[in-house]
Parts: structure tokens; sequence; C-alpha cells
């Protein structure tokens, strides 16, 4: 078992195990072979006691033994687990009966070839391969109890380096990993004693790892004094156990002096027994003051949507998703109210206007081109009716969400048809002043033209009689004869 230990490669334990076998069980060829899981074959890795005759007669055919793969059920193969089995059929057994029992018999005639044994290697209840013994006719297996013993203990020294191989695979991968990866990555021990750094670390900070290695992490001068307490929080977090990965902001110095913001990512690897932890550093900096400067403009937002005279909403299929004071103050309800699950949007909209709005909804979603601004009338909480100004704008990513401002523009609607009817009344004076030659027919078409454009209903013209020094009547309207 020493010597399996001495070992180190896959190929050598072939050897290995081919001649020790040879040795002890006296003239016979051993084959070792491989059992490969993906393929489902086995791959003959080594072949000891050919002898010089049928070694030659390969070597004319062009076949070399070695490498060579057998299709194989993985269920059928692994049926000689614990000791060695005599084949009572020989090579008929051997190939699986993938040929025919009259040519095994003859080629093993022509061989001169004897008993045939087999064993598979196996540890737990993973295969890793076979050993078969062929023995020269009329020679008897040596030492089988020995053989066995021995096919035992390779397959624990083919587990062994089976292990150790994936161990270095994956080691190679990790370093491979480790030195190309675009972040700086840091590595200490349970004593906070650098192991490792990578390149891109080294560019980063303005070091280099051969004068960091052994150093305490916080001797390197790269963590920002004011976050070593945060940083040994955590620490402690893995080392204890209390977390499997931890993630803190911390600021990390830069080659020129400057101190970045670093997301660092640290996890415990654990490897033949000792542990470390991996700080994996992501700079940030342009994320955060990015995400500052969106913080502050939101902020300034707000502020401005808070203050504005104008009423600013989203709403979304759900129902509206904020309101500003203006909203509130339009519409006489509160923001509790208005931000219900159970208020409807509809509930603010006239009757005689919800249609409109409908319409122009649909047009929206159908992507047609519709006026960015358009007037609808509001029922208030106290009933009131008031006509709005509203624009409103999409701001749904795959859903339907708007956010929207209105504007009271009641008074101003008033007072446009005052204006109005000032001007229709003018221009109706213009007019009697042209038809009428006498002053009361002027005074009949003005008034008439009063009552129509000030919506009066009773109404008279005096005029002033310097000879009577008195009012006159000269046109009336509405009042009994």
């Amino acid at each position: 078992m020493a010597k399996f230990n001495e070992i180190d490669s896959m190929e050598k334990l072939y050897r290995f195990t081919a001649k020790s076998i040879r040795n002890i069980a006296g003239k016979a060829i051993v084959v070792v072979s491989s059992y490969e899981p993906r393929s489902k074959t086995i791959v003959v890795q080594s072949v000891e006691g050919l002898g010089k005759n049928l070694s030659t007669l390969l070597n004319l055919l062009g076949k070399n033994v070695v490498g060579m793969e057998f299709p194989v059920h993985k269920d059928k193969y692994a049926q000689y687990g614990k000791e060695l089995v005599k084949l009572s059929d020989g090579i008929y057994d051997l190939s699986s009966g993938r040929i025919s029992k009259r040519v095994a018999d003859t080629i093993q005639k022509l061989l001169g070839i004897g008993d045939i044994y087999t064993m598979d290697i196996i540890r737990g209840e993973k295969l890793f391969g076979n050993i078969t013994i062929i023995m020269r006719k009329g020679e008897k297996l040596k030492n089988k109890q020995l053989i066995e013993t021995f096919i035992g203990e390779a397959g624990i020294a083919y587990q062994r380096l089976l292990i150790l191989q994936q161990l270095r695979e994956s080691e190679k991968r990790y370093r491979q990993l480790y030195e190309n990866a675009g972040v700086p990555i840091f590595t200490y021990d349970e004593n906070l004693n650098v192991t490792d750094v990578n390149e891109t670390a080294c560019i980063m900070a303005g070091i280099k790892k051969e004068d960091v290695i052994g150093k305490n992490i916080f001797e390197v001068n790269i963590l920002h004094p004011g976050d070593i307490k945060k940083a040994m929080e955590h620490i402690e977090k893995l080392f204890t156990g209390k977390e499997d990965i931890s993630v803190e902001k911390l600021r990390l110095r830069r080659a020129d002096g400057t101190y970045g913001i670093f997301e660092v990512y640290a996890t415990i690897r654990e490897f033949i027994g000792n542990k470390e932890i991996i700080d994996v550093c992501h700079d940030v900096t342009e994320k955060e003051k990015l995400m500052d400067e969106l913080s502050e403009s939101e902020r300034r937002f707000r502020g401005l949507v808070e203050n504005a005279h104008d009423a600013i909403y989203i709403l979304s299929p759900r129902g509206f998703e904020y309101v500003n004071p203006a909203f509130e103050k339009l519409t006489g309800y509160s923001k509790e109210e208005l931000l219900s699950k159970d208020f409807s949007f509809w509930a603010l909209i006239h009757p005689d206007d919800i249609e409109k709005i409908k319409e122009r909804e649909k047009a929206r979603r159908r992507r047609r081109k519709i006026p960015s601004r358009y007037e609808f009338r509001i029922i208030t909480k106290n009933g009131e009716t008031r006509v709005v100004e509203a624009s409103t704008m999409d701001v749904g990513r795959g859903s339907y969400r708007v956010i929207g401002m209105l504007r009271d523009v009641t008074e101003r609607i008033k007072a446009q048809e005052e204006i109005s009817k000032l001007s229709n009344l003018h221009y109706s004076i213009g007019m009697g002043i042209n038809r009428n030659d006498t002053v009361e027919g002027l005074c009949r078409d003005l008034l008439a033209s009063i009552k129509d454009v000030l919506e009066i209903d009773y109404g008279s013209i005096f005029i002033y009689s310097r000879d009577k020094k008195a009012l006159i009547p000269v046109a009336h309207l509405g009042y009994p004869k």
C-alpha cells in the first residue's frame, strides 16, 4: 500500500497494477481497464504478459491493445466486485456474447489460452474499472486471495488519485478564474494574513503581490479608516458561521490615492483543511454617484410636485398610485380616500364625459396620435362640477400606467364665456344702429340683443328729456302690458 501512495498519476497506477498482479499470478496476461461512465465503455489502459509472438502479431496487424474501447452495460459489467471470478466460457463470456461461442473457442485454442479470471475495481458503489487475468493453457492461477486483496487496495488508490485529479483540475479552474477576473480579489486566512491577490487588485490598489503576501489585510492600507469597524463585522460573520456570504459596501484606496466605493462579496473557501476568506470587489463608485444624483433629483422632483398648483397624479389599472396636495384640494377627497383600492377613477368624471375619455384611452392604446391636452368635467366630493384641462404621459413599461396633470380652468371658461357675450352684444349694437333710423327702434333692437346675450327676463330703456326734465320710457321687455 505504501507503493500505491507514491504513485501520482493514473497512467502510472494502471501500469503498476498490471505488473504487480502478473508477478503475483504467474504466467498470465493481465489486462487493466478503466470504466468510462459517460460513454458506458471499458477502455484498456495497460497490458502485461502478451509475450513476444502475440505482441509481434498485433504489431503486424497494426493493432494496439492499449486504448481499445468496448461498449458495456454498467450493471452487467459491475458484477465481479468482491472476488476473482472464473469465466466458465472464457473468451465468449469476456466478449459478453459479441463473439460467437464457436469462434471464441477457436481463438482460445489457437492462442493457447487457459482459464480467464475477472474482478471489478470498486470502491463503495463506484466502479473504476476491471482486472482480467488470462492464464496460459495448462497454467494455474497463483495467490488468488492475495490478488483479490491487492485489487481491493488498488480500488482505494484509484479513488484517492481520482479525487486528487479532480482537486487539481478544480484548483486549476479556480486559479484561471481568480487571475483572469476583471475585478479585484483579495484572499486572507483566519489570522487575517493575505494569502493571495489577483493582478486586477494589484493594478487597482497600486500594490505588488510579493509585498502584501503574509501581511495582515488591514496593514495593506487599502481600506478607508472609517470602514475598518464595518469590515471587521463583515469578517466575523463569516468566520463564526453566522453567514455563508457577506456583502458590504466599503471604501477602498485606489492607486492614485483616491477612495472608491466597492461592493465587497466575501465567502469562505475551505481547501485541504484551511479556511480562507475571498473578497471579490466590484467598483460601484459611479453607480453610487448616479444613485445619489437620482435620489437628489427625486427629492427635488417630489418637492416640485408636492408644491405645484396643478393637480398631479399617477394612475394604473389598480387605481391611483400617487396624488399631490393640489389634487386633494381640487377634488375634495383626501389622499387616503384617493389611494384606496376601493376608489374608482371614474367616480371623479362627469357622467357626460366618461365616454369621451374612454375613447381617448382606446386611441392611446392603439398608438393613434391624440392631442396632448384635452378638457373634461369632474365632480368634486361636495358635488360641484369643475372643468379641468388635462395632459397625460405614458410611464408604464409593458403595462398601462400614466402620469397626469389637471389644471382647474373653470373660472377661465366662465371668463371666456363672458367675453364672448360682450363681443356678441357689441356686434348686435352696431347692427342695430345700421338697421334703425329712429331712437325708439334702436332702443327696441338694443334691448332684444341684451336679452339674448345677457339672458335677462326683464328690461327697460329710458331716455332723459331735457324739455320735460325727466326719464321717458322708450322700450321695455318682459313686463305685463
